[in-house]
């Protein structure tokens, strides 16, 4: 497997046997690695690397991931990132920080390191428009759907935050980051294959982010960012999936 720089990830963690678990898992399956132990660390490599995903910890010295993870959009060589927090804080408020750092997916310790694998594979499955995705993913359904399911939990903590917002601004970020989600993960599973639970609860969210968007006040015909309905999409002919079970 060669899919050449964009194969870099940088995964961030202050504990020394978490980082070396998750950065063999990674090359295993092909991706390039390289690792960081703290904030400042991360900040160098992903300066460097400009990588395609970041795998960061949460509670670690100095700055935590929450920063880590805003100083990473906020910086044009690396603001379009997936970013995955791993983290062993599993309350609500939590992954409303996560939402407000701007991070694409949350996963509470023990991580299962099947998902983090789907983790990968969807953070290099979007690709510009015209590129190749430069590897083939496994089919592995259950794993894939268990991430799917994650990764809805967080578009829908973006609504959640959108729909609260007391700024206009910040409902419509939050909204297209759900509406941008959505598509991703829709994508993904038509790509690599999904259940038929899985497609019902993708009609589900985006029919979630069309109904909060009409709420929000934004043009129901037009859709965040002057993009089509959500729900649209997967009522589309060119939305059949290509490996349906």
């Amino acid at each position: 497997m060669d899919a050449g720089n964009l194969s870099q990830v940088v995964v961030v963690d202050d504990d020394a046997d978490t980082v070396e678990v998750i950065a063999l898992l990674l090359q295993r399956i092909g991706f390039e690695v390289a690792t960081a132990r703290n904030g400042r660390e991360a900040l160098r490599l992903a300066q460097e690397f400009a990588p395609r995903l970041v795998v960061l910890d949460i509670a670690m010295p100095e700055m935590d991931g929450y920063e880590v993870a805003r100083k990473l959009r906020d910086n044009a060589r690396t603001q379009d990132a997936t970013l995955v927090a791993v983290t062993g804080y599993a309350r609500m408020i939590d992954r409303i920080h996560c939402v407000e750092a701007e991070f694409d997916l949350w996963l509470t310790k023990p991580v299962s390191l099947e998902v983090l694998e789907q983790a990968a594979y969807f953070a290099f499955n979007a690709q510009p428009p015209g590129s190749k995705t430069p590897f083939t993913a496994p089919n592995e359904p259950a794993a894939l759907d268990q991430f799917a399911q994650h990764a809805i939990e967080m578009a829908d903590t973006y609504l959640a935050a959108a729909t609260t917002s007391a700024y206009a601004a910040t409902r419509h970020r939050r909204l297209a980051k759900a509406s941008e989600l959505y598509r991703r993960i829709l994508r993904f599973v038509q790509d690599w294959g999904g259940s038929c639970r899985l497609y019902d609860a993708l009609a589900e969210l985006g029919q979630r982010c069309d109904e909060a968007r009409v709420e929000l006040g934004f043009d129901p015909a037009l859709g965040t960012s002057d993009m089509p309905p959500n729900a649209a999409l997967l009522s589309s002919p060119q939305s059949t999936p290509r490996h349906p079970r």
